[in-house]
Protein backbone atom coordinates (compact mmCIF):
# COMPACT_ATOMS: atom_id res chain seq x y z
CA UNK A 1 0.00 0.00 0.00
CA UNK A 2 1.33 3.45 -0.95
CA UNK A 3 1.69 6.23 1.57
CA UNK A 4 -1.11 8.17 -0.21
CA UNK A 5 -3.62 5.29 -0.07
CA UNK A 6 -6.07 5.06 2.79
CA UNK A 7 -8.04 2.13 4.02
CA UNK A 8 -11.76 2.22 4.75
CA UNK A 9 -11.53 -0.53 7.35
CA UNK A 10 -12.06 0.24 10.98
CA UNK A 11 -14.67 1.70 13.27
CA UNK A 12 -16.08 5.20 13.37
CA UNK A 13 -17.97 6.89 16.17
CA UNK A 14 -21.10 8.66 14.98
CA UNK A 15 -24.01 10.15 16.90
CA UNK A 16 -27.12 7.97 17.30
CA UNK A 17 -29.27 10.74 15.84
CA UNK A 18 -27.24 10.59 12.62
CA UNK A 19 -27.73 6.82 12.34
CA UNK A 20 -31.46 7.22 13.03
CA UNK A 21 -31.74 9.82 10.26
CA UNK A 22 -30.00 7.49 7.80
CA UNK A 23 -32.29 4.60 8.80
CA UNK A 24 -35.39 6.79 8.30
CA UNK A 25 -34.20 7.89 4.88
CA UNK A 26 -33.48 4.29 3.93
CA UNK A 27 -37.00 3.28 5.02
CA UNK A 28 -38.46 6.14 2.95
CA UNK A 29 -36.47 5.09 -0.14
CA UNK A 30 -37.61 1.47 0.22
CA UNK A 31 -41.22 2.61 0.68
CA UNK A 32 -41.08 4.75 -2.46
CA UNK A 33 -39.56 1.91 -4.46
CA UNK A 34 -42.30 -0.48 -3.32
CA UNK A 35 -45.27 1.90 -3.51
CA UNK A 36 -44.46 4.59 -6.06
CA UNK A 37 -43.35 8.16 -5.61
CA UNK A 38 -46.80 9.60 -5.00
CA UNK A 39 -47.84 7.27 -2.18
CA UNK A 40 -48.02 8.66 1.35
CA UNK A 41 -46.46 6.30 3.92
CA UNK A 42 -49.16 7.29 6.42
CA UNK A 43 -51.80 5.92 4.02
CA UNK A 44 -50.17 2.50 3.58
CA UNK A 45 -49.53 -0.32 6.02
CA UNK A 46 -47.77 -3.26 4.44
CA UNK A 47 -50.08 -4.74 1.81
CA UNK A 48 -52.96 -2.43 2.82
CA UNK A 49 -53.83 1.07 1.66
CA UNK A 50 -56.23 3.50 3.29
CA UNK A 51 -59.46 4.58 1.67
CA UNK A 52 -57.96 8.03 1.07
CA UNK A 53 -55.06 6.51 -0.88
CA UNK A 54 -57.43 4.19 -2.78
CA UNK A 55 -59.58 7.20 -3.77
CA UNK A 56 -56.51 9.08 -4.94
CA UNK A 57 -55.12 6.17 -6.94
CA UNK A 58 -58.45 5.21 -8.52
CA UNK A 59 -59.72 8.75 -9.01
CA UNK A 60 -63.01 7.79 -7.34
CA UNK A 61 -65.07 9.24 -4.51
CA UNK A 62 -66.07 7.85 -1.12
CA UNK A 63 -69.55 6.87 -2.30
CA UNK A 64 -68.16 4.71 -5.12
CA UNK A 65 -65.89 2.83 -2.71
CA UNK A 66 -68.82 2.50 -0.27
CA UNK A 67 -70.88 0.97 -3.09
CA UNK A 68 -68.09 -1.48 -3.93
CA UNK A 69 -67.88 -2.50 -0.26
CA UNK A 70 -71.60 -2.88 0.35
CA UNK A 71 -72.13 -4.95 -2.80
CA UNK A 72 -69.25 -7.24 -1.80
CA UNK A 73 -67.13 -6.35 -4.82
CA UNK A 74 -64.30 -4.96 -2.71
CA UNK A 75 -63.28 -6.59 0.58
CA UNK A 76 -62.16 -4.21 3.32
CA UNK A 77 -61.02 -3.93 6.90
CA UNK A 78 -62.17 -1.24 9.29
CA UNK A 79 -60.12 -0.13 12.26
CA UNK A 80 -61.87 2.54 14.26
CA UNK A 81 -63.12 5.02 11.67
CA UNK A 82 -60.43 4.20 9.10
CA UNK A 83 -61.03 1.79 6.21
CA UNK A 84 -58.28 -0.22 4.54
CA UNK A 85 -58.13 -2.31 1.38
CA UNK A 86 -55.64 -4.93 0.30
CA UNK A 87 -53.62 -3.66 -2.66
CA UNK A 88 -54.19 -7.01 -4.38
CA UNK A 89 -57.99 -6.62 -4.04
CA UNK A 90 -57.82 -3.18 -5.69
CA UNK A 91 -55.75 -4.71 -8.51
CA UNK A 92 -58.27 -7.58 -8.93
CA UNK A 93 -61.13 -5.08 -9.13
CA UNK A 94 -59.31 -3.14 -11.85
CA UNK A 95 -58.49 -6.29 -13.82
CA UNK A 96 -62.07 -7.60 -13.45
CA UNK A 97 -63.45 -4.40 -14.95
CA UNK A 98 -60.91 -4.18 -17.79
CA UNK A 99 -62.69 -3.69 -21.11
CA UNK A 100 -61.61 -4.56 -24.63
CA UNK A 101 -59.32 -7.40 -23.70
CA UNK A 102 -60.14 -10.93 -24.77
CA UNK A 103 -58.65 -14.15 -23.51
CA UNK A 104 -56.81 -14.50 -26.82
CA UNK A 105 -55.07 -11.15 -26.36
CA UNK A 106 -54.08 -11.93 -22.78
CA UNK A 107 -50.36 -12.47 -22.34
CA UNK A 108 -49.38 -16.11 -22.13
CA UNK A 109 -46.55 -17.40 -20.01
CA UNK A 110 -44.15 -19.71 -21.77
CA UNK A 111 -42.73 -22.68 -19.95
CA UNK A 112 -39.01 -22.63 -19.42
CA UNK A 113 -37.17 -25.51 -21.05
Amino acid sequence: MDANETTEEGYYLVPKAWLKTIAQKEDRILFLLENGNSANPNDCIGDYISEDEAKRQLGRKTTWLWSMRTTGQLPFSKTGKKIFYLKSDIKKLIEKNMKGRTHESSPKLSKAA
